[in-house]
């Protein structure tokens, strides 16, 4: 697994993380700390441990990656900014859940969770490893404000080792916003 801790950050221009010898790997932990804003400082340095996807593959992992320090409720609040990746074959794909992104200066004002996943490809495919069984790409709980934009949710037909109920995003207490890319020049947008 990778590990980035609260003020850490990650980038992956284009890059490819799976597994090896045919078992899963554990795939990237986005630690936070549940009591600070996920807004940069003035030197634009954040809080919360931050991975930036562009371009990117990560596959065959038990959770591609998990906006948390799993087990530990005081270091939710990872950063995760994905545009134009693929999660292919992943048990979970995102993991965020229970916490509140308050303004640094206005400690009473709610603000959207920094995750960002814009043209991005979330796949099941007849390679799936049915080691674990598949419920859903994204898992959201108790946060406020993820988004997704001009995003693709699959599922391969006839795939061993996937759920019956199986889910694109799987939200509990928890908003979210999905929209389709825009591809016309004018605002508000004309055409999808």
């Amino acid at each position: 697994k990778i590990m980035i801790h609260p003020k850490g950050k990650l980038i992956i221009n284009g890059g490819k993380l799976t597994n090896s010898c045919g078992e899963y790997w554990q795939g990237i932990q986005v630690w936070g700390n549940k009591n600070a804003s996920q807004f940069p400082d003035a030197n634009g340095n954040y809080q919360q441990g931050y991975l930036e996807l562009n371009n990117a593959t990560i596959e065959n992992a038990v959770c591609a990656v998990d906006l948390w320090k799993p087990n530990d409720y005081s270091k939710t609040g990872g950063i995760l900014i994905a545009t134009n990746s693929t999660f292919r074959n992943n048990a979970n794909s995102i993991h965020a859940l229970h916490y509140k992104n308050m303004h640094p200066y206005h400690p009473t004002w709610e603000m959207s969770y920094f995750g960002r996943v814009q043209n991005c490809t979330f796949e099941i495919t007849t390679g799936y490893i049915p080691t674990n069984t598949f419920y859903k790409h994204v898992d959201l709980a108790n946060i406020k404000g993820f988004s997704f934009s001009g995003s693709d949710f699959t599922l391969a037909p006839n795939v061993v080792g996937v759920s019956d109920w199986n889910q694109g995003i799987a939200a509990y207490s928890a908003g979210f916003s999905v929209q389709a890319t825009c591809t016309s020049p004018t605002q508000p947008c004309s055409s999808y």
